[in-house]
């Protein structure tokens, strides 16, 4: 029996959870300096420099079909080390909430109906009580996006 341990995190008022092995930080979004650039397309926030690195940083509702809102005081950023990728890459979400685990089994995995859509990025559901969290597939999510904005170009 396999233990996935996730970190979740709020968006609109849903719960979301990625595997806590793909987390390399998190950071208080307003405390960090986001430079932003005219050639950056819509979807990078911006880019930080961490630990020596640059940094892009993902606007992860775009994925999510979610309405894009201003950075609040609890929003965090997310870095991510995924696909091995060269530069870091992160993601702005409203609010961390905490810390979970699922045994493999407690996860309700996906089910697709024709095409993909959304669902792409989902590994499944946790309950927790009455919570309910949709696990992202992060390393799918942020490989499309690096795909999509060439931040390789950017870099």
């Amino acid at each position: 029996m396999s233990r996935v341990q996730l970190v979740v995190f709020d968006m609109d008022g849903q719960e979301f959870g990625i595997d806590a092995r793909l987390i390399s930080g998190i950071l208080r979004a307003k405390r960090c300096n986001i430079q932003k650039e005219s050639s950056m397309p819509k979807e990078i926030e911006g880019s930080i420099t961490l630990r020596g690195n640059v940094s892009y940083i993902y606007n992860l509702r775009y994925k999510l079909n979610l309405e894009n809102t201003p950075i609040k005081e609890e929003s965090k950023i997310i870095i991510a080390c995924t696909n091995d990728m060269p530069i870091g890459l992160g993601c702005i979400v409203d609010e961390i909430k905490d810390i979970v685990y699922f045994d493999e089994e407690e996860i309700e995995r996906p089910i697709c109906h024709g095409t993909e859509g959304e669902t792409r990025y989902f590994d499944g559901i946790g309950r927790a009580g009455e919570r309910r969290i949709t696990i992202l597939n992060f390393d799918r999510l942020l490989a499309e996006a690096e795909q999509e904005t060439n931040i390789q170009q950017l870099a």
